[in-house]
Protein backbone atom coordinates (compact mmCIF):
# COMPACT_ATOMS: atom_id res chain seq x y z
CA UNK A 1 0.00 0.00 0.00
CA UNK A 2 1.43 3.29 -0.62
CA UNK A 3 1.91 5.70 2.24
CA UNK A 4 -0.51 8.37 2.72
CA UNK A 5 0.46 10.23 5.87
CA UNK A 6 3.96 10.61 7.03
CA UNK A 7 3.63 8.65 9.73
CA UNK A 8 2.64 5.70 7.21
CA UNK A 9 5.72 6.49 5.26
CA UNK A 10 8.65 6.39 7.68
CA UNK A 11 7.10 3.24 9.60
CA UNK A 12 7.99 0.76 6.66
CA UNK A 13 12.02 -0.30 7.04
CA UNK A 14 12.49 0.92 3.41
CA UNK A 15 11.75 4.77 3.59
CA UNK A 16 11.15 5.74 0.10
CA UNK A 17 12.55 9.41 1.28
CA UNK A 18 10.80 11.29 -1.70
CA UNK A 19 7.60 10.54 -0.87
CA UNK A 20 8.06 11.01 2.61
CA UNK A 21 9.69 14.50 1.96
CA UNK A 22 6.62 15.50 0.12
CA UNK A 23 4.11 14.07 2.87
CA UNK A 24 5.73 16.04 5.76
CA UNK A 25 5.50 19.14 3.77
CA UNK A 26 1.52 18.25 2.67
CA UNK A 27 1.32 18.00 6.67
CA UNK A 28 2.87 21.01 7.77
CA UNK A 29 2.76 23.67 4.82
CA UNK A 30 0.97 22.50 1.85
CA UNK A 31 -2.32 21.21 2.20
CA UNK A 32 -2.78 21.10 -1.47
CA UNK A 33 0.14 19.50 -2.35
CA UNK A 34 -0.09 15.65 -4.08
CA UNK A 35 2.39 13.60 -4.34
CA UNK A 36 2.21 12.17 -7.68
CA UNK A 37 3.08 15.18 -10.15
CA UNK A 38 6.22 15.83 -8.11
CA UNK A 39 7.52 11.94 -8.34
CA UNK A 40 6.69 12.49 -11.80
CA UNK A 41 9.14 14.99 -12.21
CA UNK A 42 11.92 12.86 -10.70
CA UNK A 43 11.01 10.36 -13.35
CA UNK A 44 10.66 12.90 -15.96
CA UNK A 45 14.32 14.15 -15.33
CA UNK A 46 15.84 10.72 -14.82
CA UNK A 47 14.17 10.29 -18.22
CA UNK A 48 16.08 13.18 -19.81
CA UNK A 49 19.41 12.54 -17.94
CA UNK A 50 19.55 8.89 -19.29
CA UNK A 51 20.44 9.98 -22.76
CA UNK A 52 23.14 12.32 -22.16
CA UNK A 53 25.25 10.02 -19.31
CA UNK A 54 28.59 9.94 -20.80
CA UNK A 55 30.83 7.23 -20.57
CA UNK A 56 30.49 3.45 -18.73
CA UNK A 57 32.09 3.97 -15.56
CA UNK A 58 29.67 5.26 -12.34
CA UNK A 59 31.64 8.04 -11.75
CA UNK A 60 31.72 9.37 -15.36
CA UNK A 61 27.85 8.88 -15.02
CA UNK A 62 27.46 10.69 -11.70
CA UNK A 63 29.39 13.71 -13.27
CA UNK A 64 27.55 13.99 -16.30
CA UNK A 65 24.53 13.87 -14.22
CA UNK A 66 25.58 16.48 -12.15
CA UNK A 67 26.31 18.74 -15.01
CA UNK A 68 22.50 18.15 -16.47
CA UNK A 69 20.82 19.00 -13.09
CA UNK A 70 23.11 21.49 -12.19
CA UNK A 71 23.82 22.68 -15.43
CA UNK A 72 20.87 22.51 -17.97
CA UNK A 73 18.16 21.95 -15.50
CA UNK A 74 19.40 24.97 -13.64
CA UNK A 75 19.02 23.51 -10.24
CA UNK A 76 21.16 25.38 -8.27
CA UNK A 77 22.19 26.08 -4.27
CA UNK A 78 20.07 29.20 -2.74
CA UNK A 79 22.46 31.56 -1.56
CA UNK A 80 20.35 34.40 -1.32
CA UNK A 81 17.77 33.10 0.70
CA UNK A 82 19.99 30.45 2.62
CA UNK A 83 17.37 30.33 5.83
CA UNK A 84 13.98 30.09 3.41
CA UNK A 85 12.01 27.53 5.16
CA UNK A 86 10.83 26.88 1.20
CA UNK A 87 14.67 25.71 0.42
CA UNK A 88 13.70 22.44 3.20
CA UNK A 89 10.90 22.06 1.45
CA UNK A 90 11.49 19.00 -1.64
CA UNK A 91 8.20 20.36 -3.66
CA UNK A 92 8.92 23.69 -3.59
CA UNK A 93 12.68 22.83 -4.58
CA UNK A 94 11.42 21.00 -7.47
CA UNK A 95 9.41 24.25 -8.87
CA UNK A 96 11.97 26.84 -7.97
CA UNK A 97 15.23 25.01 -8.35
CA UNK A 98 16.74 26.35 -5.27
CA UNK A 99 17.60 24.81 -1.98
CA UNK A 100 19.65 23.96 0.15
CA UNK A 101 22.67 21.11 0.29
CA UNK A 102 20.70 18.06 1.84
CA UNK A 103 17.37 19.02 -0.43
CA UNK A 104 19.72 19.30 -3.76
CA UNK A 105 21.06 16.15 -3.01
CA UNK A 106 17.77 14.66 -2.50
CA UNK A 107 17.23 15.65 -5.90
CA UNK A 108 20.06 14.49 -7.17
CA UNK A 109 20.11 10.91 -5.01
CA UNK A 110 16.34 10.58 -6.65
CA UNK A 111 17.17 11.06 -9.95
CA UNK A 112 20.69 9.04 -9.88
CA UNK A 113 18.83 5.92 -8.13
CA UNK A 114 16.28 6.03 -10.87
CA UNK A 115 19.04 5.78 -13.57
CA UNK A 116 20.40 2.93 -11.38
CA UNK A 117 23.55 5.11 -9.80
CA UNK A 118 24.24 3.62 -6.70
CA UNK A 119 24.23 7.05 -4.93
CA UNK A 120 23.98 7.90 -1.24
CA UNK A 121 23.70 10.88 0.95
CA UNK A 122 26.67 11.68 3.03
CA UNK A 123 26.13 14.15 5.90
CA UNK A 124 29.40 16.50 6.88
CA UNK A 125 29.05 18.02 9.80
CA UNK A 126 27.52 21.73 8.56
CA UNK A 127 27.20 20.46 4.85
CA UNK A 128 26.10 17.71 2.54
CA UNK A 129 26.91 15.84 -0.56
CA UNK A 130 26.57 12.64 -1.88
CA UNK A 131 28.94 9.65 -2.04
CA UNK A 132 28.99 6.74 -5.39
CA UNK A 133 30.13 3.50 -4.90
CA UNK A 134 32.56 3.64 -8.16
CA UNK A 135 34.16 0.20 -8.15
CA UNK A 136 37.29 0.04 -5.63
CA UNK A 137 36.98 3.83 -4.52
CA UNK A 138 34.11 6.28 -3.52
CA UNK A 139 33.63 9.44 -5.30
CA UNK A 140 31.78 12.33 -4.17
CA UNK A 141 29.81 15.48 -5.73
CA UNK A 142 28.88 18.36 -4.05
CA UNK A 143 25.18 19.58 -5.14
CA UNK A 144 24.95 22.76 -3.91
CA UNK A 145 28.18 23.88 -5.47
CA UNK A 146 26.92 22.43 -8.96
CA UNK A 147 27.23 18.74 -8.47
CA UNK A 148 31.16 18.82 -8.71
CA UNK A 149 33.21 16.63 -7.46
CA UNK A 150 35.16 16.50 -4.32
CA UNK A 151 37.67 14.60 -3.08
CA UNK A 152 38.51 13.73 0.97
CA UNK A 153 41.09 16.87 1.06
CA UNK A 154 38.16 18.88 -0.62
CA UNK A 155 35.93 17.28 2.34
CA UNK A 156 37.74 18.07 4.95
CA UNK A 157 38.17 21.88 4.06
CA UNK A 158 34.17 21.97 3.78
CA UNK A 159 33.91 20.70 7.06
CA UNK A 160 36.44 23.56 8.53
CA UNK A 161 34.97 26.57 6.53
CA UNK A 162 31.13 24.96 7.15
CA UNK A 163 32.21 24.63 10.87
CA UNK A 164 35.11 26.22 12.35
CA UNK A 165 36.33 22.97 13.07
CA UNK A 166 40.00 22.55 12.93
CA UNK A 167 40.24 19.18 14.56
CA UNK A 168 41.62 16.04 12.58
CA UNK A 169 38.46 14.65 9.76
CA UNK A 170 36.71 11.67 10.93
CA UNK A 171 36.38 8.97 8.40
CA UNK A 172 33.01 8.10 9.89
CA UNK A 173 31.26 11.44 8.55
CA UNK A 174 31.91 9.89 4.77
CA UNK A 175 29.76 6.77 5.56
CA UNK A 176 25.93 6.44 3.97
CA UNK A 177 23.40 8.09 6.02
CA UNK A 178 19.66 6.36 6.24
CA UNK A 179 16.78 8.01 4.67
CA UNK A 180 16.13 8.25 8.27
CA UNK A 181 18.79 9.96 9.64
CA UNK A 182 18.17 12.33 6.41
CA UNK A 183 14.40 12.97 7.35
CA UNK A 184 15.67 14.11 10.98
CA UNK A 185 18.66 16.45 9.32
CA UNK A 186 15.73 18.04 7.06
CA UNK A 187 13.00 18.73 9.78
CA UNK A 188 15.82 20.19 12.03
CA UNK A 189 16.49 22.38 9.09
CA UNK A 190 12.62 23.36 8.86
CA UNK A 191 12.31 23.60 12.58
CA UNK A 192 15.24 26.24 12.57
CA UNK A 193 14.48 28.32 9.63
CA UNK A 194 10.72 28.60 10.58
CA UNK A 195 11.87 29.19 14.04
CA UNK A 196 14.02 32.52 12.38
CA UNK A 197 10.97 33.64 11.42
CA UNK A 198 8.69 32.72 14.55
CA UNK A 199 6.08 30.96 12.24
CA UNK A 200 5.83 28.44 15.52
CA UNK A 201 2.59 26.70 13.64
CA UNK A 202 4.82 25.20 10.87
CA UNK A 203 8.11 24.84 13.32
CA UNK A 204 5.85 22.89 15.71
CA UNK A 205 4.54 20.71 12.80
CA UNK A 206 8.65 19.92 12.19
CA UNK A 207 9.12 19.03 15.54
CA UNK A 208 6.23 16.80 16.36
CA UNK A 209 7.28 14.87 12.76
CA UNK A 210 11.01 14.99 14.08
CA UNK A 211 9.09 12.64 16.83
CA UNK A 212 7.95 10.09 14.43
CA UNK A 213 11.13 9.76 12.16
CA UNK A 214 13.36 9.52 15.12
CA UNK A 215 10.94 8.96 18.27
CA UNK A 216 14.31 7.70 20.60
CA UNK A 217 15.90 11.08 20.49
CA UNK A 218 14.01 13.10 24.00
CA UNK A 219 15.92 16.43 22.62
CA UNK A 220 12.69 16.39 20.16
CA UNK A 221 10.22 16.63 23.00
CA UNK A 222 11.97 19.35 24.70
CA UNK A 223 12.09 21.01 21.29
CA UNK A 224 8.70 20.72 20.91
CA UNK A 225 7.85 21.72 24.59
CA UNK A 226 9.56 25.15 23.71
CA UNK A 227 8.09 25.68 20.69
CA UNK A 228 4.59 25.34 21.67
CA UNK A 229 5.43 27.67 24.51
CA UNK A 230 6.33 30.47 21.94
CA UNK A 231 3.31 29.58 20.21
CA UNK A 232 1.78 30.56 23.84
CA UNK A 233 -0.01 26.96 23.84
CA UNK A 234 0.83 26.85 27.28
CA UNK A 235 -1.37 23.61 28.96
CA UNK A 236 0.41 21.98 26.01
CA UNK A 237 3.77 22.84 26.54
CA UNK A 238 3.62 22.11 30.15
CA UNK A 239 2.60 18.75 29.23
CA UNK A 240 5.54 18.09 27.12
CA UNK A 241 8.02 19.35 28.95
CA UNK A 242 7.15 17.58 31.67
CA UNK A 243 7.18 14.52 29.80
CA UNK A 244 10.66 15.15 28.92
CA UNK A 245 11.87 15.64 32.18
CA UNK A 246 10.26 12.39 33.52
CA UNK A 247 11.77 11.05 30.22
CA UNK A 248 14.71 12.01 31.06
CA UNK A 249 14.94 12.79 34.73
CA UNK A 250 18.79 14.30 35.12
CA UNK A 251 19.38 15.79 31.55
CA UNK A 252 21.98 18.06 30.91
CA UNK A 253 19.30 21.00 30.39
CA UNK A 254 16.85 19.74 33.48
CA UNK A 255 17.48 23.28 35.28
CA UNK A 256 16.87 24.93 32.56
CA UNK A 257 13.41 23.12 31.59
CA UNK A 258 12.10 22.98 35.11
CA UNK A 259 12.87 26.81 35.01
CA UNK A 260 10.77 27.52 31.79
CA UNK A 261 7.72 25.12 33.31
CA UNK A 262 7.90 27.42 36.01
CA UNK A 263 7.40 30.29 33.44
CA UNK A 264 4.83 28.84 31.88
CA UNK A 265 2.68 27.96 34.65
CA UNK A 266 3.00 31.38 36.03
CA UNK A 267 1.76 32.55 32.43
CA UNK A 268 -1.12 29.51 33.09
CA UNK A 269 -2.08 31.79 36.36
CA UNK A 270 -2.38 35.24 34.89
CA UNK A 271 -4.79 33.84 32.04
CA UNK A 272 -7.13 32.40 34.88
Amino acid sequence: MIPSTFAEAVSTPRIDLERAALLYAREIAYPDLQPGPYLEQLDDLAGQARMRLDGDAPAEQAEALGLFLFGAMGFQGNVDAYFDPANSYLNQVLEHRLGIPITLSVVYGAVAARLGLRVYGVGLPGHFIVGIDAGPATAYFDPFHGGIRRSRAECERLVAQATGFTGPFDDRWLLPMTERAILTRMLNNLVGAHSRRQEWPQAIGAAERLQVVDPDEPGHLRDLGLLLGQDHQYRRACEVLEGYVHLSPAPADAALVRRRIVEIKSMLARLN
